[in-house]
């Protein structure tokens, strides 16, 4: 859905609110439109930001994990942010997910810079880098909130007048580069109510023990996107207990989590973050920093008992990373093949034929023939879902066709039923093609029937 807004928009209208209810930073979508106006709109041109970024922030992340682990805790670190299947899943989308990650490392990096040397370079550097970010990724304002509040506790807490100065005009370049993108672009995300919707589950309630099992929930949802979902009660546990340990050792860092994940939570609770699923992704940096801390202060109890125990966690956050990162290369979740199913239908192509194309289908298939299109009035695209009386109205005009083609991506058990239901007695099947994620029919009308079949509690 989104490589269908940037291919088919203009610069200009990358700035207007995107169909099909989408929503990315206006950088990141600026930034993949270059590249495509340059390479050509391919997968590969669309993809190649996304991977560009994971590639980054793999690197970024290593330099980070030097300079704030023990070495073989970085090395452990880096393992798992290597197999993260988050991570993995995103590293070739055309989504900003991945975006979101070499950002937050970005913005690490520049804070622990910034906490190092203190010097004004390290600080225009902040101040610049954070206003740039904001462009790039959505939650990076959620990363410059926790960066704010654990420099400025140190501040208040060292007494350094001008270093106050300082942050303060810092955190009003921040906030005057936010206005600015709030004005083109965000404002329009905020008030989509399909969105609202989409992710209402999502939100922080704020209803006392509804609140409790919310963050129960979603935490162990956090852990699961970073290491898998087996290994997220043991990761989970390990970042808690890492967060303890930084906060003895470098506590300005586990202040800058708390106050990460403190912004993250509050804009949950108001209804403008949704803390799920590829939503948190930008989290995973901080969670696998926790995890490698946590583990390596267990390995350094120096009890036989205290190694066995470390191995044994950090094994099972590695094995369970690994498997789910290979079962998602193998078999995409999100794996939605079309285009070999459209050429089906080109390759069998007769003239009076038609093609309905169901919604979970529309978007890709707008995509990949909006070069090559389909002769005027032949096909039928279907924006809601088929299901009701209103699916056997439009069965009725299309069957009227010589074939009928109907393409399907994104399962759904509720449509292929009403198609099922809808072609028994009306149609033939005559031919049935599968691909990864996506389904091909093609029938030829048969005997009418009279009245419409039952379709469930929406038929008429």
């Amino acid at each position: 859905m989104l490589a269908l807004n940037i291919a088919t928009r203009s610069w200009s209208g990358l700035l207007e609110p995107l169909e099909w209810n989408q929503g990315a930073p206006l950088g990141y979508l600026l930034l993949v439109k270059g590249i495509t106006q340059w390479a050509g709109i391919s997968e590969g041109s669309l993809r190649s930001v996304s991977f560009l970024c994971s590639l980054a922030s793999l690197a970024g992340f290593a330099v980070l994990s030097w300079r704030l682990l023990p070495p073989w805790a970085a090395v452990g670190a880096i393992a798992l942010y290597s197999i993260s299947p988050g991570l993995v899943s995103y590293a070739g989308e055309c989504k900003q997910y991945a975006c979101d990650t070499v950002v937050t490392v970005g913005l690490l990096l520049l804070a622990e810079r910034l906490q190092r040397h203190g010097s004004w370079h390290a600080m225009l550097g902040m101040a610049l880098g954070g206003m740039a970010a904001l462009w790039f990724s959505h939650p990076a304002a959620f990363v410059l909130a926790g960066i704010g509040v654990s420099f400025l506790i140190q501040t208040v807490h060292q007494k350094q007048v001008r270093r106050f100065l300082s942050l303060a005009l810092m955190g009003l370049s921040w906030m005057m580069s936010f206005s600015v993108l709030y004005f083109l672009h965000l404002r329009y995300l905020a008030h989509n109510d399909y969105l609202q919707r989409y992710w209402q589950e999502h939100f922080l309630p704020l209803t006392g023990l509804g609140t409790v099992n919310w963050l129960w929930d979603h935490g162990l949802g956090w852990c699961a996107v970073t290491v898998g979902s087996s290994g997220a009660l043991v990761g989970g546990g390990l970042a808690i207990w890492g967060a303890i340990v930084l906060g003895r050792t470098r506590r300005e860092w586990t202040i800058l989590v708390v106050g990460v994940v403190g912004a993250a939570l509050v804009a949950a609770a108001g209804h403008r973050y949704p803390l799920a699923g590829r939503m948190v992704l930008f989290l995973t940096p901080l969670l696998i920093l926790l995890m490698a801390a946590g583990g390596w202060s267990i390995w350094r109890m120096c009890t036989p008992q205290a190694s066995l125990i470390a191995a044994f966690l950090l094994v099972t956050v590695l094995l369970s990373a690994a498997s789910q990162s290979f079962r998602e290369c193998r078999r995409p979740s999100r794996s939605e093949e079309i285009r070999p199913l459209l050429e089906v239908v080109r390759q069998q192509w007769r003239n009076g034929d038609k093609v309905l194309v169901l919604r979970s289908a529309l978007p890709a298939f707008l995509f990949y023939t909006h070069e090559t299109p389909f002769p005027p009035g032949v096909v039928w695209a279907n924006s809601e879902r088929f299901i009701g009386g209103q699916a056997w109205e439009q069965w009725q005009r299309l069957r009227t066709s010589a074939r009928l083609w109907v393409l399907a991506s994104h399962y759904r058990s509720e449509e292929e039923a009403v198609i099922r239901t809808l072609a028994e007695g009306t149609a033939h099947l005559v031919g049935e093609w599968h691909e990864s994620g996506a389904w091909l029919r093609c029938y030829v009308p048969g005997c009418p029937v009279q009245e419409s079949p039952a379709l469930g509690k929406d038929a008429q």
